[in-house]
């Protein structure tokens, strides 16, 4: 008979998630950075008071940012290259399906890559029609491309 694997570990939600939008960046910040130093000053700090008795210097030469700015320079270069590689344009991955109309109850329809605002209202309204915006639940669908090959997609539909 095997033993039985214990319980899986609590699964708890980033803060970020509860908190509200409201409450600005620097309160995450503010606490990341002050543990950080407490908990550095707990782990190392008899060896730091240690160095800087026998001589040491309080600061690094600078070769520790020099090897984050080399490393930071590798990162940026291979995504440029990532882009210029595969075709994609940054502007328009990160800013895809910014435009939508909104059929109210968090109904909407999303609009990019040369698809207009009247293709989503007419969608949109085809979709009010036929029962599938109904009012009752949030729906996310999103209309891509030129018209007469249109790419449309349904967030988490099960029954589109």
């Amino acid at each position: 008979m095997e033993p039985e694997p214990p319980p899986p570990a609590p699964q708890f939600p980033p803060l970020a998630w509860v908190v509200p939008a409201s409450v600005p960046a620097i309160v995450f910040l503010v606490p990341q950075v002050v543990g950080g130093y407490f908990v550095g000053k707990w782990l190392k700090g008899r060896h730091f008071d240690a160095h800087v008795a026998a001589g040491g210097p309080k600061a690094s030469s600078g070769r520790g940012p020099a090897i984050g700015l080399v490393f930071t320079a590798w990162i940026i270069g291979a995504l440029a290259v990532g882009f210029l590689i595969t075709g994609i344009n940054p502007r328009a991955a990160l800013l895809d399906a910014q435009e939508s109309v909104d059929f109210g109850h968090d109904q909407l329809i999303f609009y990019s890559r040369g698809a207009t605002r009247d293709d989503a209202q007419r969608f949109g309204d085809a979709l009010v029609n036929e029962g599938y915006f109904d009012g009752t639940t949030p729906a996310e669908v999103l209309i891509a491309g030129r018209p007469g090959a249109h790419e449309i997609s349904f967030a988490g539909a099960e029954s589109a």
